[in-house]
């Protein structure tokens, strides 16, 4: 969006804008690495949920964050609670598709 603005003093806030934002960012990640560091059992978790391809720390941590209840429930439990799950629309004598509903939809984009 930056590259269309043609206003100058537009442009120059947003990109004061994206700037502040990078930082907070920034303080966020080094505030994630410090839990992640005095909690050795945050610390395990993360690496075991990282065995898994395709999953790095950032999604293992948000995994984590959204679903604690993760290691205490079945397969079946925490993928309907993920939203994850193909639900029936079934109705009397009417067979609907399956389709993935309800759910913790933040988890949800962070397994996308």
């Amino acid at each position: 969006r930056l590259e269309h603005l043609l206003d100058a003093q537009l442009r120059s806030r947003v990109q004061r804008e994206c700037a502040r934002l990078r930082r907070c960012i920034l303080q966020i990640d080094k505030h994630l690495q410090a839990l992640l560091q005095a909690d050795a059992e945050l610390t395990q978790r993360v690496q075991t949920l990282c065995l898994v391809e395709g999953v790095g720390q950032q999604t293992a941590m948000a995994v984590l964050a959204y679903m604690p209840e993760l290691g205490r429930l079945n397969s079946r439990q925490l993928a309907k609670l993920a939203g994850l799950a193909p639900l029936p629309d079934d109705s009397a004598t009417r067979h609907g598709p399956r389709r993935i509903a309800h759910g913790r939809a933040p988890l949800r984009r962070a397994l996308y």
